[in-house]
């Protein structure tokens, strides 16, 4: 069953297991947008890669906390129109609509809330070291929205990788009925409701959420204990229903990078992924669930605003920030 289950992963990612570069395309259109730059917006934009910034990360509104990089307000419509082009590049076809559907709920929300703290224009991009160097980095961030890509001699890594929705669904105005992550939501809440009795005294962890990830925004995360269900304590539906789960995620991620991330779960094994849950097993109240592996973590949140507010994050237990593919690049160095 775990073989078949990986073989139906590999049919949807295709052959290719290894390769961890971005393309040549990706990079260009990075070239293109920074090229585009003033020597004012440069000075925004580029970082030393050693900067504190690069590991900092945060997805609240700009209001509540400043963030490294250029904002879109800052750009003219050329440089709008390449940087569009860049998070295209850089995201699967459904991660960049995912993208888009998220920036447009600011607009949601400033009808709702008023301007002061809304402001889709308020994403920032940042680089970090020289592009195409063997060290070096870049990174998307905003309300809802943080994705963090490190390249180290030519291999990528790109977590975190952070989406948020508020509301998770729109209930009112021009939206009206729009759920970004409703498939990330609707697959567990199938998956939970699905176990019998003695499964969900293991995977549910008590009866309401902590309100939040558990995780929260640190740079470095270990694995959360209580860990929850183990994989081969669920039917063959309900491992599939799982395995589906980490698709969805994988799913808005360039397609190299989601194949290598699949490539290590199959190479640490299925069966050593544990599912959690805690709060209720509908959407009329708080509800949060993990999904951990040896490698990853997958966390899932939504609790505030009367559980009409998401927050989903992938993290990487030795390789946030591309710190796997750092540790193997000094350690090389040091046998030359």
């Amino acid at each position: 069953m775990l073989r078949l289950l990986s073989l139906c992963m590999l049919l949807f990612l295709g052959k290719n297991l290894t390769a961890q570069a971005p393309s040549e395309h990706s990079v260009k259109t990075l070239r293109q947008f920074t090229s585009s730059l003033d020597e004012d917006q440069k000075a925004k934009v580029f970082y030393p890669f050693e900067n504190v910034e690069r590991l900092d990360w945060n997805i609240l509104p700009v209001a509540d906390k400043a963030r490294p990089g250029l904002a879109i307000k800052a750009m003219n419509e050329k440089q709008r129109k390449l940087l569009e082009k860049v998070l295209h590049s850089w995201c699967s076809e459904l991660g960049y609509l995912k993208l888009q559907q998220i920036v447009a709920l600011e607009n949601v929300l400033r009808e709702m809330e008023g301007p002061a703290r809304r402001d889709p224009d308020q994403y920032c991009i940042a680089v970090f070291g020289n592009l195409g160097s063997e060290l070096w980095g870049w990174k998307f961030e905003g309300h809802h929205i943080s994705l963090n890509f490190t390249i180290v001699d030519g291999k990528i890594a790109c977590e975190p990788w952070f989406f948020g929705a508020n509301p998770a669904e729109v209930r009112q105005g021009v939206q009206k009925g729009t759920r970004v992550l409703a498939k990330e939501e609707d697959l567990a809440l199938a998956l939970v409701n699905g176990l019998d009795e003695q499964q969900r005294k293991v995977a549910i962890l008590k009866p309401k959420t902590d309100n939040e990830i558990a995780t929260r925004d640190v740079s470095e995360i270990k694995p959360i204990e209580p860990s929850g269900l183990d994989f081969g304590l669920l039917n063959s539906v309900q491992q599939k229903q799982l395995v589906e789960i980490i698709h969805t995620y994988l799913a808005s991620m360039p397609d190299d990078l989601a194949k290598a991330r699949h490539a290590l779960i199959d190479k640490n094994g299925f069966q050593n992924l544990t599912f959690a849950w805690t709060g209720t097993l509908d959407r009329s109240s708080g509800h949060y669930y993990r999904i951990q592996g040896p490698s990853f973590l997958i966390e899932f949140d939504n609790s505030q605003n009367n559980a009409n507010h998401i927050h989903a994050v992938w993290r990487d237990f030795k390789g946030d920030f591309g710190r796997d593919l750092l540790r193997e690049h000094y350690q090389a160095m040091h046998k030359e």
